[in-house]
C-alpha cells in the first residue's frame, strides 16, 4: 500500500478524502516513508498550505516529521509567510509552524511578522499567529513584534481581533508591557469598559494585576 500511495502523494492530499490517507501514512509509517512523502511535496508546499484539504496534510507533516525535515519544508514557504498567513488554509499551517518548529528556526515567521505587527495584530488570522508566537518564543525574541503593539494598545484593546493579542500580552508579555497596557486602561477605564469589545481587555486587566505572574509587582497599578 505505501508503495503505491506515496508517489499519489500530491494527488491524494488534494482529495477530499485522498488526504486522510496521507495523513494515516505519516503517522503509520517509517523515518523512510516520511523522508519519500517529503520529497514528493516539495516544489507544491505553498498550494498545499492554501489547499482547504492539502493544509491538513500540511499541519500533519509539522507534526510528524524529525526537526531537521521540518525545517526543510517550510523552507519553501519562507518568502511566502504574510501570504499564508492571510490565507484562510494557509495561517492553519503558519501556527502549526509556530508550535512544532524549534525557535531558533521561527525567525522568518517572527520578521515576517514584525515588519507589520499592528497590521497583524488587527487582522482574523493575523492575530492568531501572534497568540502563538507568545505561546512557544521567548519574548526577548518577540521585541520587534511586541514593542508596536504595546504602544498602539489604547487602538488595539478596541479592535475586534487585535483585542485578543493584547489579552494574550497581558497574561503572557513582559512586566512593561503589562504596566504600559494597565497605564493606557486605567487612564480611561470608563471608556474602555463600556466598548463591547476593549470591555474584554478591563477584564483581563483586572485578572492579571490580581492573579498573573507579575501580580506583586503590579500592585501600584491595581491600586490606580
Amino acid at each position: 500500500i505505501f508503495e503505491l500511495a506515496i508517489p499519489a502523494t500530491v494527488k491524494l492530499s488534494y482529495d477530499q478524502f485522498g488526504n486522510f490517507v496521507v495523513q494515516k501514512l505519516l503517522e503509520t509509517g517509517d523515518s523512510q516513508d516520511h523522508s519519500e512523502i517529503l520529497q514528493q511535496v516539495k516544489g507544491h508546499v505553498m498550494k498545499l498550505s492554501q489547499d482547504k484539504f492539502g493544509c491538513r496534510v500540511m499541519q500533519k507533516m509539522l507534526e510528524a516529521l524529525p526537526s531537521e525535515e521540518k525545517a526543510d519544508l517550510t523552507a519553501e514557504i519562507q518568502d511566502e509567510v504574510v501570504e499564508c498567513i492571510h490565507d484562510m488554509n494557509g495561517n492553519h499551517v503558519i501556527q502549526k509552524v509556530v508550535e512544532h518548529l524549534s525557535p531558533p528556526d521561527l525567525g522568518f515567521v517572527v520578521a515576517a511578522v514584525a515588519r507589520r505587527a499592528n497590521e497583524m495584530a488587527m487582522h482574523v488570522y493575523g492575530c492568531r499567529i501572534i497568540q502563538r508566537l507568545l505561546e512557544h518564543c521567548a519574548l526577548e525574541e518577540l521585541v520587534e513584534v511586541l514593542d508596536p503593539i504595546v504602544s498602539a494598545a489604547a487602538k488595539l484593546s478596541r479592535d475586534s481581533h487585535a483585542n485578543y493579542v493584547i489579552q494574550c500580552i497581558l497574561e503572557r508579555g513582559r512586566l512593561e508591557d503589562k504596566r504600559h497596557i494597565l497605564e493606557v486602561i486605567t487612564g480611561s477605564v470608563l471608556d474602555f469598559a463600556k466598548n463591547k469589545v476593549s470591555s474584554n481587555v478591563v477584564e483581563k486587566c483586572f485578572e492579571i494585576s490580581t492573579i498573573g505572574s507579575h501580580a506583586e509587582d503590579l500592585v501600584e497599578e491595581r491600586s490606580a
